[in-house]
């Protein structure tokens, strides 16, 4: 029944559609006035047809009315936004968690790697050659001509229990007959402040 009420409420409105704009006379729809009518009484019909439909519906479902029907459908929507809520907040607390433990995993990484390039002496070492300059220094006031110091390597031992460091530096300079010969030198440095404690020239 619902059915054939609605196709007969599509038929009409159509049809007063048609009219409204061009009168039909084999349906003696010659006004406008009456092809509104016949508009407003689709429309009528397919609001019949939806009430009809609401109806056979909640009996289907086994409520005892339209109104509880809508409100048993509106309940189930709110439920599901709620859900959908709440699992896109654990969602975004999950993500957040993540990158907090991606956080302090690098930090520990960088903090590891800074402690055993301190636990190696590295850092007393001059990033752009590698040398120790408190030694160069060291070397360059004890020589003969200390504008022929060359710098040729440097190698440091891990920090000792003490908190000292042995250094041991190949150098190259200009010696008493005018030639460069090749030397080295050593010392023992702190561990904080990389300070040199001793040094001597072999």
């Amino acid at each position: 029944m619902s059915g054939f009420l609605g196709l007969l409420a599509v038929v009409l409105f159509f049809a007063g559609c048609i009219g409204f704009f061009r009168p039909i006379k084999s349906l003696k729809i010659t006004t406008k006035l009456r092809a509104s009518g016949v508009v407003l009484l689709s429309l009528l019909i397919g609001v019949v047809v939806g009430a009809i439909k609401d109806i056979n519906r909640a009996n289907e479902l086994g409520y005892a009315s339209v109104t509880e029907m809508h409100a048993a459908e509106k309940a189930e929507r709110d439920a599901a936004a709620a859900e959908a809520a709440a699992a896109k907040e654990q969602a975004e607390r999950a993500e957040a968690a993540a990158k907090e433990e991606a956080k302090r995993a690098e930090e520990e990484r960088i903090a590891a790697e800074k402690a055993e390039t301190n636990r190696k002496g590295f850092h007393c070492l001059s990033a752009w050659d590698g040398s120790m300059p408190a030694l160069e220094r060291y070397v360059e006031d004890n020589l003969r001509d200390p504008d022929s110091y060359e710098h040729i390597e440097t190698r440091i031992a891990p920090v000792s229990a003490d908190g000292m460091h042995t250094v041991i530096m190949k150098y190259r300079a200009r010696n008493g007959f005018g030639g460069m010969t090749i030397g080295y030198a050593s010392g023992e440095i702190t561990n904080k402040g990389c300070q040199l404690i001793s040094a001597t020239i072999e």
